[in-house]
């Protein structure tokens, strides 16, 4: 849960009733890329992209109930590469897919895209079940930076950041409301 009282640079960006929009264009979106015919497979990356996979379902059902949606979610934490020396992975395996996931389309969904890192490491654990025949990243919000050469398939709203800009998605599952929000980095002065 995100406590923005503790901050004191922050400001909203989008209200719940955007978010819930932005959620709705994600599924439409997704609905337009796989033929009818075909299965989706929709994973949550672990923590915020869970809530999300569940309600893009939900959406989805609701406007065609006879597609087959498969749900589940992953926990990136053995593949990430952000930890600081030394290395110490936190034990996981808080992942759930209870379906094979050979060739099959899938939707790995996040709440925010930044340096990409995440979406590398959430392919990774992704290829430890076997071999989509196509794997699309879906974020919510794309800040725009990026380390690592990817891009996100869908996306429900381009932000672009400063480096001393951070994104927080809050969600009613989690945070008890559904809102996004600016928090600005205080810049810390130069002692000279």
């Amino acid at each position: 849960m995100y406590n923005l009282k503790d901050r004191k640079n922050h400001s909203l960006l989008l209200s719940k009733k955007e978010v819930s929009k932005l959620i709705t264009k994600l599924a439409s979106e997704i609905e337009k890329l796989v033929p009818q015919n075909e299965e989706i497979a929709i994973i949550g990356i672990k923590t915020r992209g869970e809530p999300l996979s569940i309600r893009i379902k939900e959406i989805m059902n609701k406007k065609n109930p006879k597609r087959e949606i498969l749900l589940g979610h992953i926990d990136i934490g053995e593949h990430r590469d952000d930890f600081r020396k030394p290395k110490i992975i936190p034990p996981t395996r808080n992942t759930k897919i209870d379906f094979d996931i050979q060739d099959k389309s899938l939707f790995l969904i996040d709440d925010v895209f930044n340096t990409a890192r995440t979406a590398r490491a959430a392919i990774d654990t992704i290829l430890e079940y076997g071999r989509p025949s196509r794997i699309w990243l879906t974020v919510l919000i794309d800040r725009g930076h990026r380390e690592l050469p990817f891009i996100p398939d869908v996306t429900g709203k381009n932000i672009p950041t400063g480096k001393n800009e951070h994104i927080i998605v809050k969600l009613k599952e989690m945070d008890g409301d559904d809102s996004i929000w600016l928090v600005k980095d205080e810049l810390k002065k130069s002692s000279s």
